[in-house]
């Protein structure tokens, strides 16, 4: 008769090693879907710009569109076209490190008719292409901007988001403002004058 420690026997090891054993892959497998879903809100353009809007702060002040058009040309070596917002005031640019090499524009403006600043990601379909395994916007958001005068409107709860395309330009605004008043005041500025 072999002598095992006691209370273990082939017959508890039959039981008690595949119970452990399950144990231990849930724990992985959870752990592995938690980091997944943390990827993917950090590669979340929308998700990443909400939660980076409140830090950003002028690096330029200028309530002109043509020199912040100049400092993100010297700055980041791109074009982008300043967007007007029907009551609101341009009031400077950042460039922002959103790390493993991507820059982005970031243009503030501050209501005049109604509270909350407008904070305004400039991203474009080059620095998607550049730095699209770590920053991402969904299938349907591009599917949705793919045609220059649709917007996506986002309510985040407090914060507000509006996304859309300008010829290369994906403007990502995040603001407290209500959204489809936001869109709309966007639309009537890029109206062509009568």
């Amino acid at each position: 008769m072999e002598n095992h420690p006691k209370g273990i026997t082939p017959k508890v090891l039959r039981v008690a090693v595949p119970a452990l054993l399950i144990i231990l892959a849930s724990g992985l497998i959870a752990s592995g879907l938690s980091n997944l879903t943390k990827r993917s809100q950090e590669t979340n353009l929308i998700s990443l710009s909400i939660r980076q809007a409140e830090h950003i702060e002028a690096g330029f002040e200028t309530a002109e569109p043509d020199e912040v058009e100049n400092y993100v040309r010297e700055s980041l070596r791109r074009r982008i076209d300043v967007p007007a917002i029907e009551g609101a005031e341009l009031t400077g640019v950042s460039i922002h490190d959103a790390g493993d090499g991507a820059r982005i524009p970031v243009l503030l403006y501050r209501n005049t008719n109604e509270s909350g600043d407008i904070v305004l990601y400039a991203y474009s379909y080059a620095f998607l292409d550049t730095h699209g395994h770590r920053f991402q916007l969904t299938g349907d958001v591009l599917e949705r901007i793919e045609t220059e005068d649709l917007f996506d409107l986002r309510d985040s709860g407090e914060t507000n988001v509006l996304v859309w395309r300008q010829r290369d330009d994906i403007f990502i605004a995040v603001t407290e403002s209500d959204i489809e008043a936001l869109e709309n005041r966007i639309r009537a500025s890029s109206q062509p004058a009568p």
